[in-house]
């Protein structure tokens, strides 16, 4: 879709290549998207996303290549002044001004007093950015915008105005937000934290920021991220299919007897790979875990 006015986009997804001048997406050139990826590789000259080339999303991901010859090149999104929302991308990003991991600018290209607009939340991009001026692991510029709860890992490289998380920042926030700083080969951010690889891979590192994880209530309810700590950064927890242990799209009586093999004993985390059926996150398999089981029962998560 080229154009989308006034209703989002849900659960669909694209591949191919897109290739267009401005405003240019892999899935929708100008809109709103919810439940949606694209893996298609996607190339233009300004607003170029691997998902959107402008607009919000909500739940959404992009793992396709992106080039943009000039301004606004993002991973997901090329220019956001709405909301980002449990979103990531593993996109490698090349672009001009404004390039970033997830979103290349974010805010409000022009702002009236008192006004501020494009929000990143519970956000994350692993590719690798490459830019001239605005050039950040996450978001390129974050101007008159908002970062929270969200973080990056790539390597970011550029001419001028660098960060690991965010290159170029004005009049904008960043809360409880972290980029790695060895993997980003970048010491320096115009907002976050810098953490070492390991420190990245600790959820200790998350929950004093305040991230909402499995497991855990001090921090809410929602549940929204998980991780395997040790091995992996975090990941949002829509990503992982809760309950099928099988991996077959389908949470049904094949699922339950695995629980039932390791009832009432210890188990590694059904959040690493290869994991187990501790879905709470606490190492011990109980009625818990079958509560968060029943919760999925005979759902068809074959679309995701």
């Amino acid at each position: 879709m080229g154009y989308n006015q006034s209703n989002d986009v849900t659960h669909c997804h694209s591949a191919g290549t897109v290739t267009g001048d401005d405003y240019v997406g892999g899935l929708v050139g100008l809109g709103s998207v919810t439940h949606c990826y694209s893996i298609a590789r996607v190339n233009g000259d300004e607003c170029v996303g691997g998902l959107l080339g402008s607009g919000s999303a909500t739940d959404c991901y992009s793992t396709g290549t992106v080039s943009g010859k000039s301004y606004y090149v993002g991973g997901l999104v090329g220019l956001s002044s709405g909301a980002v929302s449990q979103c990531y991308s593993t996109s490698s990003v090349t672009g001009g001004i404004s390039v970033g991991g997830l979103v290349g600018f974010n805010g409000l290209l022009i702002s009236l007093p008192g006004e501020f607009g494009g929000t990143v939340t519970n956000c994350y991009s692993t590719g690798t950015i490459s830019g001239d001026l605005g050039v950040g692991g996450l978001a390129g510029s974050n101007s008159y915008g908002d970062v929270t709860h969200s973080y990056s890992t790539g390597r970011v490289n550029g001419a001028g105005a660098v960060g690991g998380l965010v290159g170029y920042s004005k009049y904008s926030t960043v809360t409880g937000s972290f980029w790695d700083t060895q993997t980003s080969d970048q010491s320096l951010s115009a907002g976050g934290t810098g953490k070492t690889t390991a420190e990245m891979q600790m959820v200790k590192t998350f929950l004093e920021a305040g991230w909402d994880f499995v497991g855990e209530t001090p921090n809410g309810t929602e549940d929204i991220w998980t991780i395997c700590e040790g091995q992996d950064y975090p990941k949002l927890a829509w990503q992982f299919v809760m309950g099928d242990y099988n991996a077959d799209g389908h949470i049904d009586f094949m699922d339950f007897c695995i629980l039932a093999g390791r009832w009432l004993g210890n188990d590694s985390s059904f959040w690493c790979p290869g994991g187990g059926t501790d879905l709470t996150n606490d190492a011990f398999v109980d009625f818990e875990d079958l509560m968060e089981l029943a919760d999925n029962w005979l759902t068809d998560i074959s679309h995701r």
